[in-house]
């Protein structure tokens, strides 16, 4: 959660973080509750980070990654925010120690696996001869059309900015003979498949999988990404600014990582609210109703007003004319109404926020953390929000000031932690 005003950056973050790992084909997750997910970014300027969804890249810890890069920035300073988010990734990228080689290629060899599977699955769908033993030949046509399929769908979508043809060309040369036996020795030993290790063309399965995975990476990571939230002041800045990055993670020597969006404030823009990963009671906060009122609403008008409609006794002429009007109305009436919000709730809470000092921004950041908490506590009973919530203000001249924050120790037992942390 962030609230910005021209005066500072509220953080506010639950303690729920998932941790995921690839096993036996499946991709599984693991939570805790007990994650640290604000951090200090610079030891002397006023800039910090939130994550959310993932508490690990690929396996290594986000806070080990923060704090590593904290380290290594030193007292250098950036200009703007976005320049601070620049020099994580790039630290990220560039970092052997903490993603070696041999680390990203395990990790390179999971997703493919997982790009492998994902296609077997779609083959076996969208192709019922392929579920049972069968014609060899009729299911060797149905995985050439498969693949045929596949491959027009692939060279259809373009590539990432992260990758040039040649990252694909080099990983298909390098990995997909040990893929294509792979796939062998999996259909060989899986009782329910064997009849698929006679017509599926190893080679050119593997060759598949790889393109799917640079071409489609997202559903391949299945949402397994971190969401980072860098915040605070530029060198350069006067008023606070904020830019969310979302990291996937390596193929290979490439780094996925994804600018979302940036918001700043500045002339123009007094106040910025913004919640990331769970958000409802957040948009129900600031717009005055739940997300799902605005379909509701919309839907019910549509309805009512062709039972209208169709009790009327309407000249032909007239009624072929009726879907666009009603379409059209149904347009201005949701314009109508969501500007009528807007009016009554958004633009006087946005007026109040950006009045607040930083310590009733933090306050209100605190409360909407715990708003959410509750209501999935109740009503879905995820174990994607919840535990104690550490809140932080960052401004110009302070620089980031913990509001609350938790710790795994006893602070009277740790005085010299404190002592070390001071000099």
């Amino acid at each position: 959660m962030t609230v910005l005003n021209r005066m500072a950056v509220a953080l506010a973050a639950d303690s729920a973080v998932t941790f995921s790992t690839f096993a036996n084909g499946h991709l599984q997750r693991t939570y805790a509750s007990g994650a640290n997910k604000i951090f200090q970014l610079s030891t002397t300027a006023p800039i910090g980070v939130m994550l959310f969804n993932n508490a690990a890249l690929q396996d290594v810890p986000w806070e080990l990654i923060v704090k590593s890069f904290r380290t290594s920035l030193g007292s250098d300073v950036k200009n703007s925010v976005q320049e601070y988010a620049d020099a994580l990734s790039e630290f990220v990228r560039a970092n052997m120690d903490l993603f070696p080689p041999a680390h990203r290629e395990k990790h390179f060899k999971q997703l493919a696996a997982r790009s492998f599977f994902y296609l077997l699955k779609k083959a076996q769908s969208e192709k019922p001869v392929l579920a049972n033993a069968g014609d060899a030949s009729v299911q060797q046509a149905a995985i050439a059309d498969f693949l045929a399929s596949e491959i027009a769908t692939n060279a259809a979508k373009p590539l990432s900015p992260t990758f040039v043809d040649a990252d694909v060309a080099k990983a298909k040369a390098d990995h997909a003979g040990w893929l294509a036996q792979e796939i062998a020795t999996y259909l060989a030993g899986a009782p329910q498949l064997q009849h698929l290790a006679a017509v599926i063309p190893t080679q050119g399965f593997a060759e598949l999988a790889i393109e799917s995975l640079y071409r489609f990476y997202e559903v391949n990571f299945n949402s397994d990404y971190t969401g980072i939230v860098v915040a605070g002041f530029g060198e350069k800045d006067y008023f606070p600014a904020y830019s969310e990055l979302r990291y996937y993670g390596f193929l290979l020597d490439r780094l996925i990582v994804e600018h979302v969006e940036s918001k700043a404030i500045n002339h123009d823009v007094e106040a910025v609210i913004e919640a990331f990963a769970k958000k409802s009671m957040v948009d129900t906060f600031l717009s005055g109703f739940a997300p799902e009122v605005w379909s509701t609403v919309n839907g019910l008008f549509r309805v009512h007003v062709n039972q209208l409609v169709s009790g009327l006794n309407l000249a032909p002429a007239t009624a072929a004319t009726v879907p666009t009007l009603i379409a059209t109305a149904e347009g201005e009436f949701a314009k109508a109404w969501s500007a009528q919000v807007w009016e009554t709730h958004y633009a006087p809470l946005n007026s109040v926020i950006s009045g607040l000092p930083p310590n009733e921004m933090a306050e209100l950041a605190e409360t909407l953390v715990m708003l959410e908490s509750l209501k999935e506590k109740v009503t879905q009973r995820t174990q994607s929000v919840g535990g104690p919530v550490d809140v932080a203000v960052i401004t110009k001249s302070e620089g980031l000031v913990w509001i609350k924050r938790k710790h795994y120790f006893s602070p009277e037992l740790n005085p010299r932690y404190f002592v070390r942390q001071s000099q």
